[in-house]
């Protein structure tokens, strides 16, 4: 709210015409936090069952350790997505954001989610080699909010960033509620999407596999 009420996103008038700049910034604050709870949830629940020592039942489950994370994935977007029309309802009465649910918002949106959490696990893999890097997950998180154009960042960041499925997300979101041509945006979502979910399951198992030859899974 304090973005919002200090007028940061006006600059987004510039690439998106004369749009209402509050909805632009508030869109890209809303799928920050979708992005952010694809790594968290991943990451709390495997430093939670390594602290109980329950760590090796997930490696020796009947299901992929991807499948089961993937599980935790989609409850804690169902758990956001109360929290995101709950804020969305807040902008509405307090601030007039005008609230806009189409399907057509949902496929960036989905899209960005699944890339995310591929994100999520290479970092979950991570997680489990080097144990504590709560700090390291904050840090990741914030960073997002400030090089991702959720909030209006420089070109030359942006163009760094744009291999994070984050930042093509609130491009094509922004797009979609302004009325531009966003065909080409989202095709780059969906194969940088996939790119990310084959390096998170690459990644994770690769820690997984250092972190059993370094006995690593002995000591939390």
């Amino acid at each position: 709210m304090f973005f919002i009420g200090s007028n940061t996103g006006s600059s987004f008038n510039k690439t998106y015409g004369n749009v209402d700049s509050r909805q632009l910034l508030f869109a890209g604050y809303i799928m920050w936090t979708i992005s952010i709870a694809a790594i968290s949830s991943l990451t709390v629940v495997i430093s939670k069952e390594a602290k109980n020592g329950t760590l090796q039942v997930l490696f020796h489950s009947k299901y992929p350790l991807e499948i089961i994370l993937f599980g935790e994935f989609l409850s804690s977007q169902m758990i956001h997505s109360v929290i995101i029309i709950i804020l969305s309802s807040i902008a509405y009465f307090l601030v007039n954001i005008p609230i806009v649910i189409t399907p057509e918002l949902l496929i960036p949106i989905i899209f960005c989610g699944l890339g995310m959490f591929g994100m999520g696990l290479f970092l979950t893999g991570m997680s489990i080699f080097f144990k504590r890097i709560g700090a390291v997950i904050l840090l990741v998180q914030l960073s997002l909010l400030f090089v991702t154009d959720t909030i209006p960042t420089a070109q030359g960041i942006k163009n760094i960033s744009k291999f994070i499925p984050l930042t093509i997300a609130n491009d094509v979101v922004r797009k979609i509620l302004s009325n531009i041509s966003y065909s080409q945006e989202l095709i780059n979502l969906i194969i940088l999407s996939a790119i990310w979910i084959l390096v998170g399951i690459i990644g994770l198992r690769f820690f997984i596999n250092r972190a059993k030859e370094k006995g690593n899974l002995f000591f939390y």
